[in-house]
């Protein structure tokens, strides 16, 4: 069973393989990964799931290559550092626990790199095709994700720092960048939550989409200062912007791995180890993206590890650089290396067989699904609180009760009337909030349950007395 927001990429994949482009975008409106997905289903005559399985092996592929590529031209072809690099990359904890998901974050990781090895090429050896490749990686990163955008920000600032003279006017001109990016991005982020340039200017923003000109924060630092703090210290703001720095701090170490972080400390620190023609790239891709991430942890209170892992890519070439410089020690018989390469690979063991794909724990949603399909007739109303359970029963979000709500769509006409049939029930609820069924004249009678781990179960419960073993009349 895939990753909760799997199910809105292979349903829009569904109606892009169909044709059927509206419908497409009305399930999810940043369609690069689902397009994806859609083509392998018309070129294979696979179904979805199978299809974005293969769509993040190609996408899995491509990011290795690029890392592996981009390490190679940082250190003009050093064959210690790549093989080492090769290594670290095939065998990333992080990425090993994404594979299996589908979500759209494999493409856009795989052209983030791409789109960093042809910066970096073009500006050691300018070329038209460069450029080109370039332009074409940044699009394409885009298609998946929206800081694709940022990307394109950060690539062109990158043209400027290179053509600098000194790293004190690097360091400068890239303190200027994150403190001015700080700045500018709650602009902006406030211009595209709300439609238009006009609708900001005139104050017309939907609260919901953004908290952060809403009262929202507000509420939060209310929270702080009274439940918190001692109440009336003045200090919620504070405490706020504490807790903000702390969370994405934690999240990007997360998505690093602590083991990754203390190895890449090293790459810097007491000596630099990293090559210096690697030391802008790295520093300023990785440096670069920390703007956006506090800016999304501030308004939302929420940064999810995987978001950093751009960020956590460009800092593995630290890592590599630390450990590359421990192998050539204990070529060199240095007694010290007897002891830290052991441990740099001990450490590096243990990060990766912590973040092995684990068995799935969601049998029993497919299980669920499964019944539904076979058992509830076609035309029944249906409320679930699991968009998973939906796609995989056969059913259409727009056509099911509570599911529409959860996605945002218009909410079905029965479920207005109350003439609800069947209730299926997640315990494990996606919004993570407390699972409250609609009202109705008289309770549901459970009829099903299939149970998952951790007490974790989904229920199915009907609403009509005739209803026997889920035999219902078609409508």
């Amino acid at each position: 069973m895939p990753n909760p927001d799997a199910a809105l990429y292979l349903r829009a994949a569904d109606y892009f393989a169909l044709g059927q482009w509206t419908e497409g975008l009305s399930v999810y409106r940043w369609p690069g990964y689902s397009l994806l997905i859609a083509m392998i289903m018309v070129l294979t005559g696979t179904k979805a799931l199978l299809a974005a399985q293969i769509a993040n092996g190609l996408l899995t592929l491509g990011t290795t290559m690029a890392f592996i590529a981009l390490a190679s031209r940082l250190t003009k072809g050093d064959k210690a550092f790549v093989t080492i690099a090769t290594i670290m990359i095939v065998f990333q904890p992080q990425l090993m626990e994404l594979r299996p998901w589908v979500i759209r974050d494999h493409g856009y990781l795989c052209f983030f790199l791409a789109s960093i090895y042809f910066a970096v090429a073009d500006n050691q050896k300018p070329s038209l095709l460069h450029k080109l490749a370039l332009i074409g990686s940044l699009v394409l990163a885009t298609a998946f994700r929206i800081e694709g955008l940022y990307l394109c920000l950060l690539i062109a600032m990158y043209y400027v720092l290179t053509r600098l003279r000194s790293v004190t006017q690097q360091a400068s001109l890239i303190a200027v960048f994150i403190i001015a990016t700080a700045a500018i991005l709650p602009l902006i982020f406030g211009i595209w939550a709300s439609g238009t340039f006009k609708n900001w200017m005139s104050g017309n923003i939907v609260p919901t989409q953004n908290p952060l000109f809403s009262s929202e924060i507000l509420h939060r630092v209310e929270t702080l200062e009274k439940e918190v703090l001692n109440l009336g210290s003045g200090h919620g703001w504070q405490a706020y912007i504490s807790v903000v720095i702390g969370l994405a701090f934690f999240q990007i170490v997360r998505a690093f791995t602590p083991v990754y972080t203390v190895l890449a400390f090293f790459a810097f620190l007491p000596h630099r180890l990293l090559p210096r023609q690697a030391m802008l790239p790295v520093v300023w891709f990785a440096a670069g993206q920390l703007p956006m991430f506090f800016l999304f942890t501030f308004i939302v209170a929420l940064l999810d590890w995987r978001y950093p892992m751009a960020f956590a890519l460009m800092l593995m070439f630290a890592v590599v650089a630390t450990a590359t410089a421990s192998w050539r020690e204990l070529l060199m018989a240095r007694p010290r290396a007897f002891f830290v390469f052991p441990t740099i690979l001990i450490a590096i063991a243990v990060s990766w067989a912590l973040d092995i794909p684990r068995h799935d724990r969601l049998a029993y949603y497919r299980e669920a699904a499964d019944w539904i399909r076979d058992n509830v007739p076609p035309g029944s109303h249906i409320w679930m609180n699991e968009p998973r359970i939906a796609y995989f029963s056969g059913h259409a979000y727009r056509d099911v009760a509570g599911v529409a709500q959860v996605l945002f769509l218009p909410s079905p006409e029965f479920e207005t009337r109350g003439d609800i049939d069947v209730f299926v029930v997640s315990s494990h609820d996606v919004s993570g909030s407390r699972v409250r069924l609609p009202d109705m004249p008289s309770p549901p009678q459970l009829i099903k349950t299939f149970r998952g781990s951790d007490d974790d179960s989904i229920q199915v419960l009907v609403s009509c007395p005739e209803m026997k073993e889920c035999k219902l009349r078609a409508r």
